[in-house]
């Protein structure tokens, strides 16, 4: 009854909550208790199938009441009334393991889910199918992440999920429940590459129209799913235009290289067109930059220039650049050259590892800060040469009225870093060294 009082439950409800604690318990008879239970149960069963899901799904993640939980559990009509057959109605989900991510992309319900963040590192063989195939209907999605897709795993995919995925049929049909059956094993099934699904992932993303938040890791190791991610699918992430905080790992080989610089370029070039200004924060992983084209530089400084020169307080603000995998040629020099004379509105700019042993590009990168005329910190974090002089670098990176903070190093600094990293791993590793650092002062 004290559960039922603080949702705000009918009278009806709190009535035969009521009966039942009337009931005289040296005179009463176990027809009187089992009437009064079960016109409780018919109550709360009438209310809960009127309900709004949402409220169902409050309700079926929220109870943690021992009395609750034994309702729940013991009446078969209330349990299956908040955990329909149609799937689990609750906005925010976080997979612990990747047998739960799978489970969720089968059997949630849809347009109710607003959030789903696993809380590891998940193998893309584990959930990539469920995700090609229901992605683009989480049309209400708005916070995506960690994900990892390894484009050269071999996936067991049913064939009629695979010719649903390919075909963009996202609905939860006849193919799903074949899908998630018990007897799933008798579905015929073929294997396919994490390449090949692609293109069905792409579809998914352009049917996200509210997708704000997004963590993703990108695996490439040969040239075709190299080509595949910069021409189809990085265009399709561009094409959010809600998103506002992206963070993109890109764990490439060097042949990969040139052509997934490019598939930025073209990722933020698409950005810019339909973001209307809203993305805020960007931070990049594992970029090869040192093997783009001329060209692909060149397009990035332009969307880097339109996606901060939005006016009416719009435009990029927040900026990381983690672990360039080529800081020894020209990493840094490279990613100065796109961001040089581009970022009128940005405020924040992170760089970690990015440049080489003899310090070379950080001179470029303070040239690149003092054209960032309204930077309010700057985030230098790794090893810096033992010659490396603090002082002269600030004088060099601000101009003489600038009031911009520039840490070298701060435990606020890997801090900053781990909630931009793409990965749990990462995030793990930043934040341990942010308690170094601390410990070191």
């Amino acid at each position: 009854r004290q559960h039922a009082r603080l949702w705000g439950l009918p009278q009806e409800i709190l009535a035969a909550s009521q009966e039942m604690l009337d009931v005289d318990s040296d005179g009463c008879k176990n027809g009187a208790i089992a009437a009064a239970g079960a016109a409780a149960t018919a109550s709360l069963k009438s209310f809960l199938c009127q309900a709004d899901p949402g409220l169902l799904g409050a309700l079926a993640g929220s109870l943690a009441a021992s009395a609750v939980r034994q309702l729940s559990h013991s009446c078969w009509e209330v349990q299956t009334t908040l955990c329909p057959r149609g799937g689990i109605c609750c906005p925010c989900l976080r997979p612990r393991t990747p047998s739960a991510l799978a489970s969720a992309l089968l059997r949630c319900v849809a347009p109710q889910l607003r959030s789903l963040k696993p809380e590891e590192d998940f193998d893309s063989s584990a959930f990539l199918p469920e995700l090609a195939a229901h992605l683009g209907a989480f049309t209400h999605l708005e916070e995506l992440g960690p994900l990892c897709i390894d484009t050269a795993d071999s996936l067991a995919v049913p064939v009629t999920r695979a010719i649903s995925s390919h075909c963009g049929t996202t609905g939860t049909g006849a193919v799903d429940e074949a899908c998630g059956r018990a007897d799933a094993a008798q579905v015929a099934l073929r294997i396919v590459t994490a390449r090949s699904l692609l293109p069905s992932l792409a579809d998914g993303f352009l049917r996200c129209r509210q997708l704000a938040d997004l963590d993703l890791t990108i695996r490439c190791a040969d040239l075709p799913s190299a080509q595949a991610t910069a021409e189809l699918f990085m265009p399709a992430l561009g094409s959010c235009p809600a998103l506002r905080s992206l963070r993109l790992d890109l764990d490439a080989t060097l042949a990969c290289g040139g052509l997934l610089v490019t598939g930025i370029a073209r990722l933020c070039q698409r950005l810019a067109e339909v973001g209307g200004g809203q993305l805020k924060s960007l931070s990049l992983g594992y970029i090869w930059w040192s093997e783009a084209s001329d060209e692909a530089l060149n397009q990035i400084h332009d969307a880097l220039s339109s996606l901060s020169n939005m006016g009416d307080g719009r435009g990029l603000r927040q900026l990381a650049v983690r672990y360039p995998q080529d800081q020894e040629f020209g990493a840094l020099d490279c990613f100065c050259t796109c961001l040089e004379g581009a970022a009128q509105s940005l405020e924040e700019l992170l760089v970690v590892e990015g440049w080489g042993q003899d310090g070379a590009g950080l001179t470029a990168l303070a040239d690149a800060v003092r054209g960032c005329p309204r930077l309010r910190r700057v985030d230098i974090l790794g090893v810096l040469p033992p010659s490396f002089n603090h002082q002269a670098w600030r004088s060099a990176a601000l101009v003489p009225s600038s009031d911009a903070e520039v840490g070298f190093n701060l435990a606020a600094g890997w801090r900053r870093a781990a909630s931009l990293a793409a990965s749990t791993a990462e995030r793990a590793r930043l934040t341990s060294a942010a308690s170094a650092a601390s410990a070191a002062r």
